[in-house]
């Protein structure tokens, strides 16, 4: 019955289209009347009289011809039509040769040319969590939705996308959108802020303001304070105390014949004041840390593992006392430790650590930041060039200021020093390890010398030093601002206080749209340094930069820059290069479509490497690169060279280059690329660099990793050769490489990391990753920055499964001219079983000289700890740690060896509810020998037993008994104690007690007291509560 209904339907449809084309001679059956089409080639359908001919028509023009078929019918096929509004006209002949017509009016989709945003601004609170739901329409410039855009590039400053990336490869958050419309979920920041959410489709931009404001926070405060009243005994002198019976870190405040007072106190203080104010406070009369900036937890500090995921964090970090911080939006003011954080220009940056005040004041157009400080140290920048493996990297100083440093790999342009390509900001004991007391960085992973394309790679370390100076003053300051959000300027100045004379400087920067195709920027800098004499020595550097866009694909940059050889800024990126240096020169590019590009270069540069030494160079050169059908590549370029070096007024050498360069690269499917490059030098005499054959493969493991291989011939008398080898990670900005890191539960997943983890690039499967590089390196082209010759292997791996087992190890291996250098690390966290679990990280590193046979450095550091803790009962918990730390040097003189051995253990067991007992035993071994004579060789042993007997509600019992025996002496030492707690009442607790013997040692623990002493404790705990504060 079904299948009659359709036929019925099927047939009144035939006739009524039979009858209006026998009336009306032609008709357009496709597409309707007002139809939009998405596509601009469309298939017309037309019905007419059979056997007539039929003319269409687009806009007036006509398109194409046809003879309407047998059924009545014909189809116009694969017809352009023009983006925009369109008339579409058919014309066919009828009887007695008349001529019919249809028209129809659609609309084509044309290219994208409008974003629309629903909402226009994200305002937002600075939590971390709260979500805003943005949809965003495309349309062409006549209002038409466009559907089929199939992928929009989002970048948001702060802040998450929900959604996931569909192509990770590329910079930014791809998205498709879906009938027109893209929806996505922003998931708010952390830290208020303003900035904005950039879509981007093709050449469109559309820009979103993004606000995330600071969310009113209750008040929370906790603290105690305590005092100790403790009377003489057989010594008198008492400053502080530390580590016995709740006496740690007192202060004393006030002294009598027969009695001391200690006290201290601490508090935390947070919340929002005054509305829109937010503050954050710490004061901890006991805290005074000598040669530290900041307050951050060592990964390596106690034990190793404590078998549960517990986390500590530090909200106020600062090494001083007192932590003050009031923040309104972008604006702040903090007295504590705190870092200058001035790099937003290159000849005025200032990058220190310091103590003191700092204080900003921000909106939209206009921004202000002053500091104070009085350090006794000095600001070293090392820069450091990477050599293929993780370490060890030496500072050019020891005894850096604990957690001071500031370390940045950076990427600088291979012909063009001063040029940054790229700056990546690294994490403390997750990216390296630092020893502050020798100056030796280790990598989790290898540093490369270069990168694929041959721009070297620095090891950037900023950090503290003390300079045996007197405590002086340190300020600075400097304003940015706006005018329109189009003129952009800045100023800024540094003031150092110094024994003969200040050091100073001087810094102004600007950025001027002069048109809409012509934007200029300009700096500069000034410095006068002390020098020990009457004249402090003074200098100046500048640059200035024209960028020119007449049209779209054309653009064209031109910069002049001098840096004085008396201009001193440290923390200027490249300064001991740069220094004595003037640079110019002229470039541009042309993009014809996507299918070709034409560059082009001249640049000259003067380097004063010393009163009479001059190096000058002038290059020019030309390329052009075009697209050959969907897989091909090729390009050809021109480069004329001359580097002339003037070491006296009358004598010069003269190198020169002539060379003619081509190039092809072939994608042989969509995961390897194939290249060739042959570079011809015409200048056979003083030539600067020899002609070369290079040859690559690129292996794209996964969308996001790239297996790279490159190799170098060089066609000269040496032959040198060149080779590179490597794995390369594409990511999303702002994301770092991790894998997974919590280990069941046993560790805490900042420390995990620390300890274990090595932050591999290739995922092979979801819990294995692999890192391999292979380096070899030469100096091959004298226009380049020279390197470091060397042949360099790495490979690492990490094995991550869920559980029960962790594992990661690294294999280095770097040759130089005068050095042979290999690392051995293998690292493992298994959980054996239900509470009870382990960790081990063993790392064996030695150098030896070519030069000098025996002469070698050795450096081991092995660590190993197990954690008893009992997931179904908690009346029994032990802690171990296992340390050995090596250290063989005959490279120096005299000739040193030491080890240091440290074990320990505690065990806390509780007997009863009331009744409990820690246990505690730890070995310090330490032998240091000096050209074959021992100068330290000690051995001390160390126990403790600590009861705790609360007989009653408000009543409590502590004996607190220890001993200290170093063999090589034959001395043994002890201490304990007795004291007898009482609560008062809520939140405080007085204590009396008396103190048998003395002793100290500052491995184990510091009892800075007397014996025979009596003393009565009173503690006191606060919070918000007490005051009503809600």
């Amino acid at each position: 019955m079904k299948n009659i209904s359709i036929n019925i339907n099927y047939f009144i449809l035939t006739l009524l289209v039979l009858f209006s084309t026998i009336s009306s001679q032609v008709l357009i059956l496709q597409p309707k009347s007002d139809f939009v089409s998405q596509f601009r080639h469309l298939t017309i359908i037309v019905a007419g009289k059979p056997g007539a001919e039929t003319t269409l028509f687009v806009n007036g023009e006509e398109t194409a011809k046809g003879i309407i078929r047998v059924d009545g019918k014909y189809d116009y096929i694969n017809i352009e039509v023009p983006p925009g509004p369109a008339e579409l006209k058919v014309s066919a002949s009828g009887a007695r040769g008349k001529i019919y017509t249809a028209m129809k009016q659609i609309q084509v989709a044309g290219d994208p040319y409008r974003i629309n945003t629903i909402p226009e601004e994200i305002n937002l609170p600075a939590d971390g969590k709260s979500t805003q739901e943005i949809e965003v329409n495309i349309s062409d410039k006549w209002g038409t939705p466009l559907k089929n855009i199939k992928l929009a590039s989002l970048f948001l400053y702060d802040g998450r996308i929900i959604e996931p990336d569909l192509d990770s490869v590329s910079k930014g958050h791809q998205l498709s959108s879906l009938g027109g419309t893209l929806t996505c979920q922003i998931i708010a920041g952390k830290d208020p802020s303003t900035g904005s959410l950039d879509i981007q489709i093709g050449g469109l931009i559309k820009q979103i303001p993004v606000k995330y404001h600071r969310l009113p926070e209750p008040i929370i405060l906790v603290g105690y304070a305590n005092g100790t009243l403790i009377g003489k005994g057989s010594n008198s002198d008492i400053t502080e105390t530390n580590d016995f019976m709740g006496l740690e870190n007192k202060k004393q405040i006030a002294s009598t014949e027969n009695m001391d007072v200690l006290a201290r106190s601490a508090l935390y203080m947070s919340g929002t004041i005054f509305d829109n104010y937010q503050l954050t406070a710490n004061y901890d009369s006991g805290k005074q840390k000598e040669n530290q900036l900041f307050d951050d937890v060592d990964m390596y500090d106690q034990y190793p593992i404590y078998g549960d995921n517990s986390q500590i964090s530090y909200e106020s970090q600062t090494s001083s006392p007192l932590f003050i911080n009031i923040a309104r939006d972008k604006s702040f003011i903090t007295f504590g430790d705190f870092n200058t954080g001035l790099q937003s220009t290159e000849l005025a940056s200032y990058n220190r650590s310091l103590n003191g005040l700092i204080s900003s004041v921000e909106n939209e157009n206009h921004k202000m930041i002053g500091f104070i400080s009085k350090t006794s140290q000095e600001m070293i920048l090392d820069e450091i060039r990477g050599s293929g493996i993780s370490g060890y990297y030496m500072l050019t100083n020891a005894d850096i200021t604990r957690l001071s440093e500031i370390i940045i790999l950076e990427t600088r342009d291979n012909y063009h020093s001063e040029q940054i390509i790229n700056r990546t900001h690294l994490k403390r004991y997750i990216d390296y390890d630092i020893d502050y007391q020798n100056g030796s960085i280790m990598f989790k992973q290898p540093v490369l010398s270069s990168d694929s394309n041959g721009n070297p790679i620095y090891i950037m370390t900023y950090y503290e030093h003390d300079g045996n100076n007197s405590r002086s003053l340190v300020g600075g300051m400097r304003y940015e601002g706006s005018i329109q959000n189009r003129i952009k300027f800045g100023s800024t100045v540094i003031v150092e206080e110094q024994a003969e004379n200040n050091y100073q400087l001087y810094g102004f920067d600007s950025k001027i749209p002069i048109t809409k195709w012509m934007t200029m920027s300009g700096e500069y800098a000034w410095s006068s340094t002390p020098t020990g004499i009457e004249k402090p020595k003074k200098g100046d550097a500048y640059k200035i930069g024209l960028k020119i866009m007449p049209i779209k694909d054309l653009s064209v940059e031109s910069y002049f820059r001098e840096v004085d050889s008396s201009f001193v800024n440290h923390s200027q990126s490249g300064s001991a290069s740069e220094k004595g240096s003037k640079k110019y020169g002229l470039s541009g590019s042309y993009h014809y479509t996507n299918i070709s590009e034409l560059n082009g270069e001249y640049y000259r540069q003067y380097n004063h490497i010393a009163t009479i030494d001059e190096e000058h160079l002038e290059v020019t050169s030309l390329k052009y690169t075009r697209n050959v059908g969907k897989k091909y590549k090729i390009g050809f370029g021109y480069q004329n060279a001359v580097k002339s070096q003037l070491s006296s007024p009358n004598l010069a050498m003269h190198q020169k280059s002539r060379s003619l360069i081509s190039q092809i690269k072939y994608k042989n499917s969509e995961k390897i690329n194939t290249h060739l490059e042959y570079n011809h030098n015409f200048q056979t005499d003083n030539a600067l660099n020899p002609s070369y054959l290079q040859f690559g493969l690129d292996y794209f493991l996964t969308p996001n990793v790239e297996l790279l291989f490159k190799r170098r011939i060089t066609q000269s008398e040496t032959h040198y050769d060149e080779t590179i080898f490597g794995i390369e990670s594409t990511i999303k900005e702002n994301t770092t490489l991790s894998a997974k890191y919590q280990i069941g539960g046993a560790l805490g997943n900042d420390r995990s990391r620390a300890i274990i983890g090595l932050q591999n690039k290739w995922s092979v499967t979801e819990d294995f990753t692999l890192n391999i590089s292979i380096e070899s390196t030469v100096n091959i082209d004298s226009l380049q920055t020279p390197v470091n010759e060397h042949n360099s292997f790495s490979c690492s791996f990490e094995y991550f499964p869920e559980a029960p087992t962790k594992l990661s190890g690294k294999f280095e291996d770097m040759n130089d001219k005068t050095t042979k250098r290999n690392l051995y690390s293998i690292s493992g966290a298994p959980k054996l079983k239900e509470g009870i679990s382990f960790i081990i990280k063993s790392e064996h590193s030695s150098v030896k000289f070519k030069k000098y046979v025996n002469e070698r450095v050795i450096i081991g550091k092995y660590r190993f700890g197990i954690a008893f803790r009992p997931e179904k009962y908690d009346f029994i918990n032990s802690l171990l740690k296992f340390e050995l730390l090596s250290e063989s040097n005959t490279h120096v003189k005299p000739e040193f060896d030491s080890k240091r051995l440290i074990f320990s253990l505690h065990t806390y067991y509780q007997a009863l509810n009331n009744l409990g007992f820690g246990i505690k035993y730890a070995r310090r071994s330490i032998v240091e020998i000096q050209n074959e004579i021992f100068d330290d060789n000690s051995q001390t042993d160390y126990f403790m037993l600590r009861t705790e007997w609360n007989w009653a509600k408000y009543w409590g019992l502590a004996v607190d008994l220890r001993a200290i025996i170093t063999h090589n002496t034959n001395e043994v030492k002890t201490g304990s104690h007795l004291e007898i707690n009482h609560v008062l009442k809520r939140n405080m607790q007085i204590g009396i007690g008396y103190i048998f013997n003395y002793y100290q040692d500052s491995d184990f623990a510091v009892l800075d007291y007397n014996n025979n002493r009596l003393f009565l404790n009173l503690n006191i705990k606060f919070s918000e509560d007490m005051f009503n504060w809600k």
